[in-house]
């Protein structure tokens, strides 16, 4: 007797993109979600996935949504995760999602971003030199959201604006 067969190839996880980078953002704010599809490459299904974020900078990402976590991937089949950055701090940020499913394999998604200051005042301090009578001087402030100038182009100054008191003689 002849046994023959025909192998199937193991389950295979595979992420895309293999980075998310939020690139620079203001602290205090969260980004819009940049989402990682996984897949299964192998022809066997994977077993239930687990989704965790790791790493030195993980309180400065967030999930947001995950069709993933207990998910079983058939051949072919994907899910896919979205992920915001909201910095608690100036600075480089980085993390790891990670995704893993037995059979299936691990795989990390590397998070990386850059927190700015929230509100930058420039110049700073700003001086508006001798003030006469009750005149007062004005200085515009427009708040930068990462995206775009909050309340409209940086023309339009549509921001706070501070007033300084004149001079007591």
């Amino acid at each position: 007797t002849v046994l023959s067969g025909m192998g199937i190839t193991a389950a295979a996880l595979g992420a895309m993109p293999t980075a998310l980078s939020f690139a620079t953002f203001p602290e205090t704010m969260t980004t819009s979600a940049l989402s990682v599809s996984i897949s299964n490459a192998g022809m066997a299904t994977t077993g239930p996935l687990a989704v965790e974020l790791t790493g030195a900078d993980v309180g400065e990402f967030a999930i947001m949504s995950d069709t993933c976590t207990g998910t079983a991937l058939a051949e072919a089949e994907s899910c896919v995760i979205s992920v915001v950055f909201s910095p608690t701090s100036q600075g480089s940020k980085a993390a790891s999602l990670g995704v893993s499913g037995t059979p299936g394999g691990a795989l990390t998604v590397a998070l990386s971003g850059v927190g700015t200051p929230d509100l930058e005042i420039a110049p700073n301090p700003h001086d508006f030199g001798a003030i006469p009578g009750d005149r007062g001087g004005v200085l515009a402030i427009a708040r930068w959201n990462g995206a775009g100038w909050r309340g409209g182009d940086p023309q339009g100054w549509k921001g706070a604006a501070f007033r300084g008191f004149a001079d007591a003689d």
